[in-house]
C-alpha cells in the first residue's frame, strides 16, 4: 500500500510539473490544472479558494498533495492557510503553492515604466504593499481597503512561513513571473517560532 502510494505521489507531481512547464503564462497553467483535475489521483486536493477553512472543509481527507491554485498573495490568512493544510495531511504529505514575489513586482514595475517614473511607481508600491501593512495604527486601514489581495510577499517570508507551518523544500523555480513552490510535510506546525 506504501508503494501504491509513493507512485500516486510521484504521478500527480510529475503531473503537475509537466503542466507547469507546457503552459504558457499563470492563466493558462491555472486552466489546465482545472482541465485536468480527473486526472490526478483521488488523494489531490485542488484548492481555488484563498479562504484557510476551505482546506478543513475539503471532502478528501489525509490528502497527499494539496495543490493551492489561488495566489498566496491573495491569501490574507497565510500562515492559518499553511497550517490547516498541514493538520489536514499525513507525514509526508506535499503542498504546491505559488506567489508572486516582492522582487519579481519590482522587475516588474522597473521594466515596464520609463526610468524616473518607475523608480516613483516602485517607491510607493513599496510603501503600500510592505510598510503600510506592517504598521500597527494603518495595518487595519490596509487590509480593510484591500481585503488582502494582491499583496507583496518576499521569497525569504513565504519560505519561512511555509517552514513554521512545518514544511521543508523540494522544488522551487521561477516560471511565468511567479515563484512555484513544492514542500513536504516534515514536521508538525511550529508554533514556539516568532
Amino acid at each position: 500500500r506504501r508503494q501504491r502510494q509513493m507512485c500516486i505521489r510521484d504521478s500527480d507531481v510529475t503531473l503537475l510539473l509537466r503542466l507547469v512547464h507546457e503552459a504558457e503564462n499563470s492563466s493558462e497553467l491555472l486552466r489546465r490544472i482545472q482541465e485536468s483535475r480527473e486526472a490526478f489521483s483521488s488523494v489531490t486536493m485542488l484548492m481555488d479558494s484563498p479562504e484557510p477553512e476551505a482546506v478543513l472543509a475539503h471532502k478528501v481527507r489525509l490528502p497527499r498533495l494539496v495543490i493551492h491554485r489561488c495566489p498566496l498573495n491573495r491569501v490574507r490568512h497565510i500562515n492559518t492557510l499553511f497550517s490547516y493544510t498541514n493538520y489536514c495531511m499525513e507525514r509526508g504529505g506535499l503542498i504546491a503553492c505559488h506567489c508572486t514575489t516582492a522582487g519579481i513586482r519590482r522587475e516588474k514595475i522597473m521594466r515596464q515604466n520609463p526610468v524616473v517614473i518607475n523608480r516613483v511607481l516602485f517607491f510607493l508600491d513599496y510603501c503600500w504593499h510592505r510598510i503600510i501593512p506592517k504598521l500597527s495604527f494603518t495595518r487595519d486601514f490596509y487590509f480593510g481597503l484591500t481585503k488582502g489581495q494582491n499583496r507583496a510577499l518576499t521569497r525569504v517570508e513565504v519560505l519561512g512561513r511555509l517552514y513554521r507551518a512545518g514544511f521543508d523544500v523540494l522544488h522551487e523555480e521561477i516560471v511565468h513571473g511567479a515563484v512555484s513552490y513544492t514542500h513536504l510535510r516534515a514536521h508538525e506546525t511550529r508554533h514556539d517560532l516568532v
